[in-house]
């Protein structure tokens, strides 16, 4: 066993940094007039910019431990069906692990959230049918033993650059499953999904000092979701390009990101009904809207 410690001067991590700017963005949208705002794309260039650079250090992550090795335990391996197989077997149990977190917790769900997980509890053959559709038939990809657990907060903001931290995996998982080897892709969607829990705490937090904009707000919430989400996989696929741990083919690409998408959103359900049924709304419309795209 070894343990890796380095001193790194940083600016703090990158869930509080965009905290931060999430927060001063919203109090100016709040509080000035629309016309004073100008164009919001023009408004979040800059920080766009830094969000696509942590794509490209993502996907450079992933090359470097996509090298071949003699240490079994990093070695990258060519995904198999039985790997497919397995997925497919250890998602849909993650649903009924999150589905009946949900069903323990209704009595704890504030009202504005009982809708929305009835919504969700309702869905479930359409939950099931969806983790079906996504798992392809063949992956041209390679697994490798990546971050994770990657989200904003193990990521230190350096002057321009990014430092990845803590490998250790999701804490909640089995240890075994924690060290297996995944696509790429699987760090990926941690990383898009922190960007709802960036959108949704910051919006939190404003809403409490002005509840009366909390929903002209929340439209400015989606849309940088969105922009900030294009902008990081932007910054990633021009990286990570012919890279075996992520497919070459567009469409395999994007099956087995959803299909990550949705084991994270599971994951994340599960938890917070167990841990802090305050943030259930967060993976839970993260979820429904998963399920009301195209696959």
């Amino acid at each position: 066993l070894a343990l890796l410690v380095a001193n790194v001067q940083n600016q703090g991590d990158a869930w509080t940094v965009t905290l931060e700017y999430l927060k001063l963005f919203f109090e100016e949208a709040d509080l000035l007039p629309e016309q004073a705002m100008g164009d919001i794309g023009e408004r979040h260039a800059a920080f766009l910019i830094r969000i696509a650079a942590l794509g490209r250090r993502t996907a450079e992550l992933h090359r470097a431990l996509s090298l071949p090795t003699d240490d079994p335990a990093l070695a990258p391996q060519p995904v198999q069906e039985r790997d497919l197989a397995k997925w497919r077997r250890q998602i849909q149990r993650q649903a009924r692990q999150a589905l009946a977190a949900l069903r323990r917790a209704r009595r704890q769900l504030r009202p504005e959230d009982r809708n929305l997980v009835a919504q969700l509890l309702r869905s479930r053959s359409a939950l099931a049918a969806r983790i079906a559709a996504e798992v392809p038939d063949f992956a041209a990809v390679t697994k490798i033993r990546g971050h994770g657990d990657l989200h904003l907060g193990q990521v230190l903001v350096t002057k321009d650059d990014f430092v990845f931290i803590d490998f250790e995996g999701e804490p909640a998982r089995p240890l075994a499953e924690r060290r297996a080897k995944y696509p790429a892709s699987r760090d990926v969607a941690g990383m898009l999904r922190s960007f709802d829990y960036a959108a949704a705490a910051a919006l939190h937090e404003r809403a409490a000092v002005r509840a009366e904009s909390a929903e002209m707000l929340e439209d400015l919430a989606d849309d940088w979701r969105r922009r900030a989400k294009a902008a990081f996989l932007d910054g990633y696929r021009a990286a990570i390009a012919d890279c075996p741990a992520y497919p070459a083919k567009e469409t395999t690409a994007a099956r087995l990101l959803d299909l990550f998408l949705l084991d994270k959103a599971l994951y994340e359900i599960a938890y917070e009904a167990t841990h802090r049924i305050g943030w259930i709304r967060i993976p839970v419309s993260g979820l429904l809207d998963l399920l009301e795209t195209k696959p």
